[in-house]
């Protein structure tokens, strides 16, 4: 007997503290963050001087940007002899929700919309650096593998990440002084896309898991099949499920499978239902009469649940309209049906055979897409024509041996061994546009 780990999934909304001011009206129109499609002042469609919770300023803004990130992923235990798990898939979208995003109209200009893109660059970032959780290996929090516990540990990595997607807005707003500190703007511009450059975006395989789909406290776990279930999944060729050990099998456990009050019939696949199993070619049930007939309009008595209210053509009951999903058996928001079976929000033609889109057509060797190819970077990461890898982890056109003195354009260094553009100021003070500085 041959037995194989499960495989989890888990699906996070975030920031709680707005929670509650996003509704689904918020959430109209939201697009995730792209390199090729930069926010516009037409994607502002809020209501100006709207700001939820937690945002308030004792100043005037002049224009507010709310990005919204969300994290789905999956985890399986590894083969050690310690328990260990690794995180197999992260699906971290950063979001603009263009009816919580507002701006004043004497403010909409191309250098203000440059600030309040760098509050998306700031999501995005900080949704790649989650991603990058993807193929690292922890140790089981209590020695076993215990999926709630599990859970738990990541989703308070999941809450650190937030909480340092929070601080690093407020830190951009302030050194920047909302934008109207241009020299510290510019600076600001500068380290974002060093930022997405050094934390490059990666592509994971996005199928039922962008359809949303919620299963109830008391059948948590959403198959393939799109269908809520009291039990895990089991992968292909080991479809017996065990309760006592949490494994699945390719043989029936020795211990008789027992099913709940509410659906206590066991069918033929294992699977506990709330009506009886009909014979092969009677297959719909009808409660009424409690027969089985080979048509579906015999069985004229054929109910929903409530939890699963929605009677679709196939005869089988749903938690959703079929008008949500399309002929292909696609949902409407990923229509588009691939050569893999999988659905995706994207064409296939918009991917190149080697797996990246159209817009990263690069597969370097860490097996990530990129824009450029990696010929054009050194093994150190840097690029060609920045070969110098310092210990500030940035990259840099000389030796670090050599910055001893600082470059004519960046004369000034800073305390912290920096070459900056500007002198540095006491603590405490900001140096201003008037090459003066003062209290912040």
């Amino acid at each position: 007997m041959r037995l194989l780990p499960l495989s989890l999934l888990i699906f996070t909304l975030v920031p709680w503290s707005v929670f509650n001011f996003v509704s689904a009206e918020n959430q109209e129109g939201r697009f995730a963050w792209s390199e090729s499609r930069p926010l516009q002042w037409s994607d502002f469609k809020g209501q100006p001087g709207t700001i939820p919770p937690g945002f308030e300023r004792s100043y005037e803004i002049a224009a507010f940007t709310f990005t919204w990130n969300e994290s789905q992923w999956r985890f399986e235990k590894t083969s050690s002899a310690s328990c260990q798990y690794e995180i197999t898939q992260m699906d971290v979208p950063a979001y603009f929700l263009p009816y919580s995003s507002w701006v004043k109209s004497e403010y909409e200009d191309d250098y203000f919309l440059k600030h309040e893109q760098g509050h998306f660059d700031i999501a995005e970032i900080n949704a790649r650096q989650f991603r990058a959780l993807v193929g690292q290996v922890f140790p089981c929090p209590t020695g076993i593998f215990d999926v709630t516990k599990i859970n738990a540990e990541i989703s308070h990595k999941w809450t650190d990440n937030i909480r340092q997607l929070g601080d690093m807005n407020s830190q951009y707003d302030k050194e920047t002084n909302g934008g109207l500190d241009k020299t510290k703007q510019a600076e600001w511009n500068t380290k974002l896309q060093s930022l997405l450059i050094s934390n490059p975006q990666s592509y994971s395989t996005s199928n039922q898991l962008g359809t949303n789909l919620k299963c109830p406290d008391d059948y948590p776990y959403l198959h393939a099949d799109n269908q809520c279930w009291n039990i895990p999944e089991c992968p292909a060729g080991y479809p017996y499920y065990n309760s006592e050990d949490g494994l699945c099998y390719d043989q029936p456990p020795d211990s008789d499978l027992s099913c709940p009050d509410d659906y206590p019939y066991l069918h033929a696949d294992n699977q506990c239902y709330n009506i009886p199993e009909c014979p092969a070619g009677y297959p719909y049930y009808n409660s009424e009469d409690d027969l089985c007939y080979e048509q579906p309009e015999m069985a004229s008595g054929l109910t929903c649940p409530d939890d699963y209210p929605y009677l679709w053509s196939d005869d089988y009951c749903y938690d959703q309209p079929e008008s949500d999903y399309l002929s292909n058996g696609c949902p409407v928001g990923y229509p588009y049906l691939w050569s893999d079976d999988y659905c995706y929000d994207q064409p296939e033609s918009d991917y190149l055979s080697n797996g990246c889109p159209v817009g990263y057509p690069y597969l370097w060797s860490d097996d990530y897409c990129y824009d450029q190819p990696e010929s054009d970077y050194l093994s150190n990461g840097c690029p060609v024509d920045y070969p110098y890898l310092w210990s500030d982890g940035y990259c840099y056109d000389q030796p670090e041996s050599d910055s001893g003195t600082c470059p004519a354009d960046y004369p000034y260094r800073h305390s912290d061994g920096q070459c900056w553009n500007i002198p540095e100021c006491p603590p405490g003070y900001y140096y201003a546009v008037d090459g003066l500085c003062y209290p912040e």
